[in-house]
């Protein structure tokens, strides 16, 4: 009898220690991937941060009225459709552009009458969004990937920017449905961000990001159509009523489209109807940019942009960029007009001046006749005694002759 009673004993002690185990590994591991301080091959992230456990649920877009809402014209920029202030006595639009090893990055940056910038808008790639089974060795288990098609593609996409990841957990299906969105977090959250939601009352989510100029604020903005996610990242000056209404239009008015680059044609058409003043301001700027923005190695486009442009008043610092990336993307400058007082470096200023010599040149070896010969200058003198002969000739013509 005290046999059986020890080997009841034991055998409960070894079914006790089994279900602990069973209740405490999956926890203990769970818990330890959450905090990414696990190594293994089944689960990894190549981006980690513990403020991607939790989110701000929703973020507060504040509502402004839109004054004057005839200033605002919609632009087309590859598959962004963007509201911006055209002809707007309070806003100035400069083209933002540059070159990273090859690739063109396009955004709109908008001052104020005092010129100093407010908000910046940079356009960035749409991209796609999918499931991801085939990224993680734990994502392709049956019971994982059934857990995770319980739930449609908008809840997927909001989870990720509003679900709560606890650091301790005891129900399995949990457990792996937290890792899934901790993993597609790590794609979408930058380390060093300053939180993350919905924002309220619109379609779109929100990561504030860590902006070096602290008198600025940056956002990155997330919209998903379908199986593709549109992105912006929008930039304005803190504690300023001008870049609040811009966020507030921007963030509201923006609109998704399917590329297109038959869209080119139209905005050309639509560039070559405005008014010739308008060609060479920042209106007809925007339209020749939103149909750059369709193709990026369409240089035709850019110079045309810099033609028109050069041809305005007041210009340069719409130029000043366009001028950095064709030099940057070029090795050279285009222009076919001296602009001055452009803020420009002494290299590409030399660059400029270079390409119009050039020019000068060629229009010398194609036509010796067209230089002008600049008359020698008079003395004062001279030019009073021919301003007298004119008076003479001119008061003969007048009198009355008698025969």
């Amino acid at each position: 009898m005290k046999k059986i009673i020890t080997l009841f004993a034991f055998l409960s002690i070894i079914i006790c220690l089994v279900y602990g185990a069973y209740l405490f590994v999956p926890g203990y591991i769970y818990g330890k991937l959450v905090r990414n301080s696990m190594e293994n091959s089944w689960y990894s992230l190549n981006s980690y941060s513990p403020k991607y456990l939790k989110s701000k649920k929703l973020i507060k877009l504040d509502s402004v009225k839109v004054e004057n809402e005839f200033f605002w014209r919609r632009f087309n920029f590859g598959n962004i459709s963007l509201p911006l202030p055209v002809k707007n006595p309070f806003y100035f639009v400069t083209p933002s552009i540059n070159d990273v090893k090859g690739k063109t990055n396009l955004g709109i940056r908008i001052n104020n009458a005092k010129n100093e910038k407010i908000a910046e808008i940079l356009l960035l790639e749409s991209h796609d969004f999918y499931t991801d089974f085939n990224s993680q060795k734990l994502f392709e288990l049956p019971l994982v990937q059934e857990i995770i098609t319980k739930k449609t593609h908008d809840e997927i996409w909001m989870d990720i920017f509003t679900y709560d990841i606890s650091l301790f957990e005891t129900n399995i299906e949990k457990m792996l449905y937290s890792l899934y969105i901790l993993y597609q977090r790590s794609k979408y959250l930058p380390q060093n961000h300053l939180g993350f939601g919905a924002l309220e009352g619109q379609d779109k989510v929100s990561i504030k990001l860590n902006y070096p100029d602290k008198d600025y604020s940056a956002e990155l903005i997330h919209s998903r159509r379908g199986d593709k996610v549109f992105s912006i990242v929008l930039i304005r000056k803190i504690n300023d009523a001008e870049s609040e209404l811009i966020r507030y239009k921007v963030v509201k008015d923006i609109q998704y489209l399917q590329n297109s680059s038959s869209l080119v044609d139209i905005i050309i058409k639509e560039f070559q109807g405005l008014k010739y003043s308008e060609q060479i301001d920042h209106v007809g700027m925007l339209y020749l940019l939103s149909a750059w923005s369709y193709d990026f190695t369409n240089k035709g486009i850019l110079e045309n942009l810099i033609f028109y442009l050069e041809r305005g008043v007041k210009n340069q610092a719409q130029l000043k960029p366009l001028y950095e990336y064709y030099l940057a993307r070029y090795g050279e400058i285009y222009t076919k007009r001296k602009v001055d007082n452009l803020d420009l470096s002494f290299e590409a200023l030399l660059k400029r001046d270079i390409s119009l010599e050039k020019q000068r040149e060629r229009l010398k070896e194609l036509n010796p006749q067209s230089e002008i010969i600049k008359p020698k200058k008079r003395s004062l003198s001279q030019e009073f005694d021919i301003m007298i002969e004119k008076t003479k000739v001119k008061e003969a013509k007048n009198q009355i002759k008698i025969d």
